[in-house]
C-alpha cells in the first residue's frame, strides 16, 4: 500500500505543477520569450512558404498560359493543389517540430523557472554556477541524454516484440528517465550532483515513476508539451523539494504558498 500511496502522491505533483504555474502570474515571465520566439519563428516560416508558393503558382500560370481555352482547369487544379500541399507540409512539419523546439528553446528558461519555485516555495540555499560547474554539469547533462537515448530505443524496440509488456516497460522506462530530467534543475540548484540525485531517486522510486508515467502519458497529446511543459518543470521542482531534496523546506506546497 505505501507503494501505492507513493507512486499517487508521485502523480499528484503534475497537478501541484499545473495549480503553481497557472495560479502565479510571476512564473509566466520565464515562459513568454520562448513562446514569443517561437510564434515569430513559424510566423517567418508560414510566410515564406506561401510567399515561395505564390512565386511558384506565378511562374506555373506563364508556363501553363498558352494552353487551350479546353484545358484552362489544369492551371486552376495546379494553383489549387499547390496551396493545399504548400498548407499540408507547413502543417505537418509544425506538428513534428514545434514541440522539440519549444523543449530546446526553453530550456535555459525552465532552469531560471525551477530555481524560481525553489526559492519562492521552500527556500532553502541556492548554490552559485560558476563557469567550471556549468561546464561540469554540461557533460553530464548531455551524457544522461545520451542514456536516456540508448536506453529509451532498446524499450521502444522492445515494445515492438512484445507488445503488451513491451509497452509498460516502455512507459515505466521513459517516466523514470523524464522525471529525472525534470528534477535535474532544482537538484543543480542545491548543488547536487547527477548521480546523488539518481540514488536518491532510486530511494523513491515509486514516487518518481508516479510523477514521469503520469507526465509521459500527458505529453503523448498532440501538442500537449506546448501547454504543460512549465507545469511539469514545477511538478518536477515540487517533488524533488518534497521527497529527494533534506530536510523539507516547507509544509504547505500549494501555489498559495509563494511569496511576492
Amino acid at each position: 500500500m505505501k507503494k501505492i500511496r507513493d507512486f499517487l502522491a508521485g502523480a499528484a505533483c503534475v497537478g501541484s505543477g499545473c495549480r503553481a504555474f497557472y495560479g502565479d502570474w510571476r512564473a509566466w515571465k520565464y515562459v513568454l520569450l520562448p513562446w514569443l520566439l517561437m510564434l515569430v519563428t513559424y510566423g517567418l516560416f508560414f510566410w515564406s512558404v506561401f510567399a515561395l508558393t505564390g512565386r511558384l503558382i506565378g511562374w506555373l500560370e506563364e508556363q501553363l498560359a498558352a494552353l487551350p481555352a479546353y484545358l484552362a482547369w489544369l492551371s486552376v487544379l495546379c494553383q489549387w493543389s499547390l496551396w493545399l500541399l504548400a498548407g499540408a507540409g507547413a502543417l505537418l512539419l509544425l506538428a513534428f517540430t514545434a514541440s522539440a523546439f519549444y523543449a530546446a528553446l526553453g530550456g535555459i528558461f525552465f532552469d531560471a523557472l525551477a530555481e524560481y519555485r525553489l526559492r519562492a516555495a521552500y527556500g532553502g540555499r541556492i548554490e552559485p554556477f560558476s563557469w567550471g560547474r556549468i561546464c561540469r554539469l554540461a557533460w553530464s547533462s548531455a551524457l544522461f541524454g545520451l542514456e536516456t537515448v540508448l536506453v529509451g530505443g532498446a524499450a521502444f524496440l522492445l515494445s515492438w516484440f512484445f507488445p503488451i509488456v513491451g509497452q509498460v516497460v516502455l512507459w515505466l522506462v521513459f517516466g523514470y528517465y523524464l522525471a529525472l530530467s525534470l528534477m535535474i534543475g532544482p537538484a543543480n540548484c542545491r548543488g547536487m550532483s547527477l548521480p546523488e540525485l539518481r540514488r536518491r531517486a532510486r530511494g523513491e522510486g515509486a514516487a518518481v515513476l508516479g510523477f514521469g508515467v503520469t507526465a509521459y502519458l500527458l505529453l503523448l497529446i498532440p501538442f500537449a508539451l506546448l501547454i504543460f511543459l512549465p507545469c511539469l518543470v514545477l511538478g518536477g521542482t515540487d517533488l524533488f523539494a518534497r521527497r529527494l531534496d533534506a530536510p523539507p523546506q516547507a509544509e504547505d506546497f500549494s501555489s498559495s504558498s509563494l511569496k511576492a
